[in-house]
């Protein structure tokens, strides 16, 4: 052996290729040696045994080898998603914590989760360090690679508390079926009052004309963003006594709002700094402190001023309840239909059924209609379960801050809305006011346009500053001045598509919103309508008079039309439709549908 060992080496001298591959074989053995022995969350093994050898997380921890301490922002990190770990092991269902976590790429053999595994000094380091260069990345084994980050839309896996249901979004599109009628129906909640309304749109509200065919470059980055692609993984639904929400990156986010303002085509608004002398900023300010008076100019902030304000956002319970909401459909549809109505408006709704049957369920596939029961009687309530052709459903009052029980906060709306955006690729809601027009066409347009720009809400020349509280954009962190000019939406119809964006950047801030009586709903501030703010408004607009924000409130209508211009600001008309081109608003218009059906 001793005379081998001579002779192997003079012969692996004298030939360079068999000696640089006996040298890559080497670093190979190593490479796999020393990652299969470290334990990688990536992969699913446990961080215990590391985080005690490089002791608690408030000292930082010691290399081994080294005596380099972390600074405070990697010991944040560490810590932040140690925390977030143990708790997605526990079933703990913390939103916040896994909202926070990020989503890395693969940046060689290192791990990008805070738990870099510790370097070896020496001979063996100085391998290691080799082997964990980029250019030897494809050689490696797939078992020890990290793995790829999730598709966009994976992170929105949802865990029910009940029912033990598995749905994907697309998964009854195939055929062309009857609507489903069959929904877990629950006993009428009581103590409704009868005579609350739940219609909020004035009559003298002038629809905004069609858009223009220019086209218009929005505001974007010098760089080129590009949004994450619609990955193949569907959202799905499994039973969990925890609930969880899971949320993407925050990046990601502005990614998917970049790639949407590129899209944006028509005639946008002319707006400018309207905070800029005491005329225009009036009575904006609370007790001379103004809050922020000039709109947000980059998309990212824009974004990060709805999803990281913390009166803005969801607790888990708040999201629990609107799970259980859901878990009461249980199906996902392609199109759900979403309505709601109280005694008062019972024959108003039936109008709205007899048109929907006429009209919109021989033109859909894979579709529901969702009733939510807010007042009826048990009498009436068991005519709409019969007759409907719906999933009838209470909706839970009892679990909800007490003030969302009158009626004329509108506050429920939102809620609904969110409950259920997930469970269909486009959720449409309807006030019983609303009739369609009976084009096929016309309602196929609609549905694809939902789909492409995400959102889709009534529109309307009215001033919204005129009409809503300045304690709503005081809430925001807003001055009303800044939003001088722009027209409320209608809220009578809105189209919500089933995707991130909307949900985390528009659906939550407006649910949040409702649940907070000092946002959306002001005591001692209802207003019954709002013709004194109509004519304030002309008097402004033709003749250069007095300005006079917040003389009335449209509740859900303010707050959701809040939320858009902050993020479209001048291109706010593209996320608005002119509801005349698809039906009619017919308030007060009232049929005996259910004695024909009898």
């Amino acid at each position: 052996m001793s005379l081998s060992c001579p002779r192997m080496w003079n012969g692996l001298r004298g030939n360079k290729l068999l000696l640089l591959l006996v040298l890559i074989l080497l670093i190979a053995i190593v490479t796999v040696i020393t990652q299969s022995g470290v334990a990688r969350p990536g992969v699913g093994h446990s961080t215990t045994s590391q985080s005690a050898e490089r002791g608690p997380p408030s000292s930082g921890g010691k290399e081994n080898g080294g005596n380099d301490v972390l600074d405070n922002s990697q010991k944040g990190k560490k810590n932040q998603r140690q925390k977030g770990k143990e708790e997605k092991t526990e079933n703990a269902g913390d939103d916040t914590v896994l909202s926070e976590l990020p989503m890395e790429t693969d940046n060689g053999a290192g791990d990008n989760d805070g738990n870099a595994r510790e370097s070896t000094g020496g001979f063996f380091g100085f391998v290691e360090s080799v082997a964990n260069t980029d250019w030897l990345k494809p050689f490696r084994p797939s078992t020890f690679r990290d793995p790829e980050p999730a598709p966009w839309d994976s992170g929105f896996s949802e865990d029910l508390s009940a029912g033990d249901v598995e749905a994907d979004v697309d998964q009854n599109v195939q055929n062309e079926i009857e609507p489903d009628t069959q929904g877990e129906t629950i006993e009428e909640d009581s103590g409704r009052s009868s005579d609350e309304s739940n219609e909020n749109e004035d009559e003298s509200d002038d629809n905004v004309s069609s858009e223009q065919t220019q086209t218009k470059k929005p505001r974007v980055r010098d760089e080129k963003r590009k949004a994450p692609s619609k990955g193949s993984r569907k959202p799905s639904v499994k039973s969990n006594p925890a609930f969880k929400f899971n949320r993407i990156p925050e990046k990601d986010l502005f990614d998917i709002f970049y790639d949407k303002l590129s899209k944006i085509t028509g005639k946008s608004k002319k707006l400018g700094d309207t905070c800029f002398n005491r005329r225009t900023v009036s009575n904006s300010c609370d007790g001379g402190k103004c809050r922020q008076m000039k709109l947000p100019a980059e998309p990212e902030e824009r974004v990060k001023q709805l999803i990281q304000h913390p009166g803005l956002r969801l607790s888990a319970p708040q999201h629990a309840v609107l799970e259980e909401m859901a878990s009461k459909v249980r199906n996902s549809y392609d199109v759900i239909l979403l309505t709601t109505a109280s005694s008062n408006h019972f024959l108003e709704s039936q109008a709205l059924l007899q048109n929907l049957h006429q009209n919109v369920f021989p033109v859909l596939k894979n579709f529901t209609l969702l009733f939510y029961d807010i007042g009826l009687t048990a009498e009436e309530r068991s005519q709409m379960e019969k007759y409907c052709q719906c999933q009838v459903l209470s909706f839970p009052f009892d679990k909800l801050p007490r003030y969302v029980q009158n009626l004329k906060c509108y506050a429920w709306k939102p809620l609904m809305v969110k409950a259920h955006v997930r469970q269909a690729n486009v959720l449409l809601w309807l006030d019983a006011s609303i009739r369609f027009n009976g084009d096929p066409s016309q309602l196929q347009a609609l549905i694809q346009r939902v789909k492409d720009r995400g959102v889709q809400i009534g529109s309307s020349n009215a001033d919204t500053t005129f009409r809503s509280f300045r304690s709503l954009y005081h809430y925001f962190g807003d001055e009303p001045c800044m939003y001088l000019g722009m027209g409320q939406a209608k809220a009578t119809i809105g189209g919500y598509h089933n995707e991130p964006f909307v949900e985390r950047a528009i659906l939550e801030p407006w649910a949040a919103c409702a649940l907070h009586q000092e946002c959306m709903c002001p005591k001692n501030n209802l207003s019954a309508g709002c013709a004194e703010s109509k004519k304030v408004a002309e008097e402004y607009l033709h003749n250069n008079g007095p300005i006079i924000y917040g003389l009335c409130h449209r509740f859900d209508q303010s707050t959701i039309t809040l939320i858009l211009h902050k993020l479209y600001q001048q291109n706010y008309p593209w996320v608005m439709m002119n509801v005349h081109e698809y039906g009619d608003i017919l308030r007060d218009h009232q049929v005996e549908y259910f004695k024909g059906l009898k």
